[in-house]
């Protein structure tokens, strides 16, 4: 996928709705608001299908600080 810059990047910014689009991922880098967010997030059988998420292969902070 080519960015807003031109440079090729193995990224997106997908929202849940749209989660088949990821077509099983080796591993997920998800990102979350808070806490709370991350657990309504992960109560949604929708995020439970990512096959990454259910083998536990998944980078998952609250925060980068």
């Amino acid at each position: 996928m080519e960015s807003k810059f031109g440079l090729t990047v193995d990224s997106a910014l997908i929202g849940l709705e749209n989660i088949d689009m990821l077509k099983n991922p080796d591993l997920s880098f998800i990102w979350y608001d808070d806490k709370e967010n991350r657990k309504v997030i992960e109560g949604q059988d929708l995020y439970a299908s990512i096959l990454a998420i259910d083998n536990g292969v998944v980078v998952a902070p609250t925060s980068l600080w």
